[in-house]
């Protein structure tokens, strides 16, 4: 992300590129980064959500196309649970989902509802 804006590209017009063809989006996070919002890419990862919302907004009752946030922790503490780190993840994710605008259609749609979360 912080390349991309460097080059003069805007983190949404890069969400909304990944969106328009990506099945997967990989996300690759030290996970001595997780709670940071810079170091972490937390950034890319709200325009990411709030691109989502607009190109693929959630209909009831339909089946709806999810793309696969496939998240890689990286050097994490193998004696460290790994549900403490996914469990931080979690919290992390919602929160980015909870700060995005959402039309009042879908300001209690879950992130579950585009998106298939695995670490």
């Amino acid at each position: 992300a912080k390349t991309a804006a460097a080059n003069g590209i805007d983190p949404a017009q890069l969400a909304t590129f990944a969106l328009s063809f990506c099945d997967v989006i990989l996300l690759n996070i030290w996970a001595a980064d997780l709670g940071r919002y810079e170091a972490a890419g937390y950034g890319t990862l709200t325009q990411l959500f709030a691109q989502s919302l607009l190109l693929f907004p959630p209909e009831p009752n339909a089946a709806q196309k999810k793309t696969l946030l496939l998240v890689a922790l990286r050097d994490y503490d193998e004696d460290a649970p790994v549900a403490a780190h996914e469990a931080a993840l979690s919290d992390d994710l919602a929160a980015l989902w909870g700060s995005i605008p959402k039309p009042a259609a879908h300001a209690n749609t879950p992130i579950e509802a585009l998106f298939t979360v695995e670490v």
